[in-house]
């Protein structure tokens, strides 16, 4: 394999407004620690790290340093989103990030930029709902990529609200990479136990390609086993709010599996498990990517803990993945609702992947749900009867002798 040459990891690391402690990025160590990296990478490349210090001056202005050498580098960018106290805030992070884009693609002259933003904000704006209403998820791909001035050559993401918001970066496409496998990973034991009495809930409409990935990733681990499928027909009155006009079937003594991108007020949860018991459901587990766990309606300080209470009464239970610096905090707190599930080892792999041409792709596509065209014959200009297997390869028919 030819050498992968002069590689930089670059960690935006927050300091507080007015104060001395510092918020380390956790999340880029792990990955830069994982063995696709410490050892397997870095045989084919010359790595080096270094911070993107993120400070304040006097009136909160933003005030960027980034530390290493950039310069005719690819420089790998691990950003979080945080605030002035070192909690998720997607509007300073945003500020942050373009201009630690503008500092290494300008001033650092640096070659290249792969952005790991394992959640990027304003995905929920994807489209205008209503006249005169802004598309901001179009305005932050468009955005990232000004201020990187075309050095933005790729990005490592996680589900993001819409898969056609890739569309919304001009030049690249990023890898939206799913946390529905490291779930069911994780629940594995759970999944074979309840294999008699186990169902699958789409939480609404929107969320049903996205509930059909955990479905096929749960047949699976049960060989094939057919799982039943239930719907939520969901309404909302405003913005964070939710309310059930229907729930479909019978979903009697059945364990639900559900999966969505984002947990924020937690009333969607709410009402489908409120839905779902009225109908005889035994438990809700839900996966959720995206841990805001933040009810805009609630005017306490502690907006997490109003989000929390209203998942803690519907006795759902809660999985999210450590893609907003808040997550592990908030399961420690909160161990009998809240379980948090790491990012690192994909991420990790999807850059050794990428480095040495191998498939990122491949973590994430199910092989075996990948062939449409299998068991259908073909014939060529020749009048030869054809398969398409796997691979793409033609092979011909098992009955054709």
């Amino acid at each position: 394999m030819a050498k992968i040459e002069d590689l930089v990891f670059v960690n935006s690391l927050y300091l507080q407004r007015g104060g001395r402690k510092i918020y380390r990025n956790r999340f880029a160590e792990t990955v830069q620690n994982d063995v696709y990296i410490k050892d397997h990478l870095s045989r084919h490349a010359n790595i080096s790290y270094g911070p993107a210090i993120i400070d304040y001056h006097d009136d909160g202005e933003l005030r960027i340093d980034i530390r290493p050498n950039v310069r005719r580098k690819h420089v790998y960018l691990f950003h979080p989103f945080r605030g002035y106290d070192g909690e998720h805030d997607s509007n300073i992070g945003d500020k942050a990030l373009r201009l630690i884009l503008d500092g290494i693609a300008g001033v650092g002259r640096a070659d290249k930029i792969t952005l790991v933003a394992p959640y990027l904000p304003y995905g929920r704006g994807d489209w205008p709902d209503g006249p005169r209403v802004p598309v901001p998820a179009k305005q932050e791909a468009v955005s990232l990529e000004e201020a990187a001035i075309g050095k933005l050559a790729h990005v490592f993401t996680f589900d993001m609200h819409a898969n056609q918001a890739i569309a919304y970066f001009g030049h690249i496409r990023p890898d939206n990479l799913p946390f529905v496998n490291v779930f069911v990973d994780a629940i594995r034991d759970d999944i074979i136990s309840h294999r008699d009495n186990l169902g699958s809930l789409s939480l609404d409409a929107g969320g049903g390609k996205r509930n059909e990935m955990l479905y096929k990733r749960a047949k699976k681990v049960l060989g094939g086993q057919e799982i039943p499928s239930f719907w939520i027909d969901k309404r909302r009155p405003r913005p964070g709010d939710a309310k059930v006009a229907y729930c479909s079937g019978e979903p009697e003594n059945l364990v639900l599996l559900s999966f969505d991108d984002i947990a924020g007020s937690v009333n969607t949860i709410s009402v489908a498990a409120k839905a779902t018991k009225e109908k005889g459901a035994s438990r809700l587990i839900v996966a959720a990517t995206h841990g805001i766990l933040s009810d805009r309606y609630d005017r306490r300080t502690d907006t997490s803990k109003a989000a929390l209470d209203t998942l803690r009464e519907s006795g759902a239970m809660l999985y999210v993945s450590n893609s907003l610096p808040h997550a592990e905090r908030l399961a420690m707190e909160n161990p009998d609702i809240l379980r948090v599930l790491s990012l690192e080892p994909t991420v990790a792999r999807a850059i050794y992947e990428t480095e040495t041409g191998g498939s990122v792709s491949a973590l994430y596509r199910d092989s075996e749900d990948r062939n449409e065209y299998e068991g259908i014959p073909f014939t060529d200009e020749d009048g030869q009867t054809w398969n398409i297997a796997k691979d793409g390869s033609l092979v011909k028919p098992p009955d054709s002798g």
